[in-house]
């Protein structure tokens, strides 16, 4: 028997509407929505007629998407304004200097995307005349814009029907679908971006009998203007609610529609391994499936599968920090510096001179604060 993991209209039409009521409620103020200050509240923890005041251009968009990769929300929001109040413009960013840029990105980690951030401004300003374009394949020229950020800029700034989907998707399709694989595996990422509600939606609102059939069934299909709440609700859901270890299934508004929750609740002592996952499934790594054991509970947090991480990779680094100083305060040291490289870890940061270990069994036991001296 084969697994079946499409949507049904009933329940893509049941999911949107659940979804951008709750969006509406429950978001997060964040900048980059926006809101004004305090962030990182409800909306329903302000005033009954609160709406967010400020507009958002697609730039800030952009910024707020790059930032928010690898890097919690809560911690980007101060970084967000600093960089908005010091290159409020693709222009302004695109004249800075690169050591300028790096300046107000410091402490963020993974620089690299400041500086593709930095060149992209570059290029939007050479190739757009400083103008964001509004398509998702004319955004992926621009450097350091991929899918993602694509269909975050092109949903969210300029209101088009396109999918977006991070780890926070994925997490919460699977769940609602009951998809056991892993978050990197091929076929569940593929599911996520083509099998996706957003684009029956899509295809829906392309088709008036389709349409009609929501209506009469009481089902309210989603806001065509609204392409961009219904993507950051999704994710919003999966980093507020369905989280990776304790989602609070109680308060989710989609709870109804997810399958992961059904066969939780069906039998809490079955094992996904006894559940209807044993079957032909183009989107579920069965291989995996055994790893969770035969008398494991089921949950609703074995959906995704987890993710299978390299082991880390050891290496010793040899530092060598020189330094002259003309004066008789510590402040007149200079140090000797080394730029690294404009690819890889730490592109285009500075250090002190380093230098790989081959060998470390046959390092010598330096002492603390040993040091040569050179007159």
């Amino acid at each position: 028997m084969k697994h079946n993991h499409a949507w049904k209209a009933t329940e893509v039409a049941g999911i949107s509407s659940a979804l951008l009521k709750w969006y509406d409620t429950q978001r997060r103020c964040l900048p980059w929505r926006g809101d004004s200050t305090p962030y990182l509240v409800r909306v329903n923890e302000r005033d009954t007629d609160y709406c967010a005041p400020n507009v958002v251009t697609p730039y800030g968009t952009w910024v707020s998407e790059i930032m928010c990769q690898q890097t919690r929300v809560d911690t980007v929001v101060a970084y967000y304004t600093k960089w908005m109040d010091t290159f409020p413009t693709v222009q302004s960013l695109a004249a800075a200097d690169p050591d300028q840029v790096n300046a107000v990105w410091a402490g963020l980690g993974y620089y690299r995307r400041a500086r593709m951030l930095h060149q992209g401004a570059q290029f939007v300003m050479d190739k757009f005349n400083g103008n964001m374009p509004h398509d998702i394949e004319t955004l992926k020229t621009i450097p350091g814009i991929g899918p993602y950020t694509a269909g975050a800029i092109a949903s969210v700034a300029f209101n088009q029907a396109e999918p977006l989907v991070d780890g926070n998707v994925i997490r919460v399709i699977s769940r609602l679908r009951a998809i056991g694989g892993d978050p990197n595996h091929k076929p569940l990422i593929k599911f996520c971006w083509w099998g996706r509600l957003f684009s029956l939606l899509n295809r829906l609102s392309a088709h008036p009998v389709a349409l009609g059939r929501f209506r009469e069934s009481g089902k309210r299909l989603i806001d065509p203007s609204r392409p961009g709440d219904f993507n950051q609700a999704l994710m919003e859901l999966g980093a507020t609610v369905c989280s990776i270890q304790t989602p609070a299934c109680a308060t989710c508004p989609v709870q109804s529609f997810c399958h992961a929750y059904a066969q939780f609740k069906e039998d809490g002592s079955t094992s996904p391994n006894n559940a209807p996952l044993q079957v032909e499934c183009a989107v579920c790594d069965l291989t995996r499936l055994e790893e969770w054991g035969v008398d494991a509970p089921a949950a609703v947090t074995k959906f995704p599968l987890k993710t299978r991480k390299k082991a880390p990779r050891s290496e010793v680094i040899s530092v060598a920090v020189v330094y002259r100083q003309p004066g008789d305060t510590m402040e007149s040291r200079q140090y000797l510096m080394a730029k690294r490289s404009d690819r890889g870890l730490l592109a285009g940061q500075w250090e002190f001179l380093t230098s790989k270990v081959s060998s470390p069994s046959t390092m010598p036991s330096w002492q603390d604060g040993s040091c040569d001296s050179i007159p």
